[in-house]
């Protein structure tokens, strides 16, 4: 008797809209109270779904923060590859973290819980940074995948003391002066000052700003 071949399942048609709504539930969830209280079944609440619905999408807790982890990365890997002049790209970034408090508290419960940063927006941002160290305006010898810990580390200490330290008027000013030494940092330890002019005129701008407004 011929077997007979069963045409593959199909998805509900829902069932990528449910995903986002979770993903987008618990990144609502972790802005207002952190991590420690993030669970499947709380995010199916605030989501509007069942319990069932959710735990097919995710099995546990951990997975739904990398979950949520994941599509972050995925947002800032697409700013990224935007075409911005190194200045613009700094200052985008930096305050992209501090204005988006829940990335930096769930990369922060991965790694306290011991767990690795979603591998794929990880590789495609080191893949990214060493494009650049390889480039004619680069200094020579630098460890893309170094220098992608200290950025990300500088990213997410600040994001986090800015609220600790800065009242909301005050944000905007404290976020330019994190702006202005992380460029200093990257303009002298990544490249050739001589070919970054732009770099270094964003530097003497802000200066003169500063001057200005004292």
């Amino acid at each position: 008797m011929p077997q007979t071949h069963l045409p593959p399942r199909r998805r509900r048609s829902d069932y990528d809209r449910n995903r986002e709504r979770l993903l987008a539930a618990a990144s609502r969830l972790v802005a207002e109270h952190g991590t420690d209280s993030l669970t499947v079944s709380g995010v199916a609440h605030e989501a509007g779904l069942n319990r069932t619905t959710a735990y097919q999408h995710f099995r546990t807790r951990d997975e739904l923060v990398g979950a949520v982890l994941e599509a972050m990365g995925e947002t800032l890997q697409k700013r990224l590859e935007e075409p911005r002049s190194p200045a613009e790209l700094i200052s985008g970034m930096a305050r992209t973290f501090a204005e988006q408090r829940e990335l930096s508290r769930l990369a922060l419960h991965l790694v306290l819980a011991g767990d690795p940063l979603p591998p794929r927006a990880w590789d495609r941002f080191v893949a990214h940074l060493g494009k650049v160290t390889r480039g004619a305006r680069a200094q020579e010898g630098i460890d893309a995948e170094m220098l992608a810990h200290i950025l990300v580390g500088a990213w997410l200490v600040w994001s986090l003391r800015v609220h600790a330290e800065y009242d909301e008027a005050e944000l905007p000013a404290a976020t330019g002066r994190f702006v202005r030494e992380m460029t200093r940092m990257i303009l002298y330890g990544l490249f050739r000052p001589e070919h970054m002019p732009e770099l270094v005129e964003s530097l003497g701008a802000r200066r003169a700003r500063k001057k200005e407004s004292t």
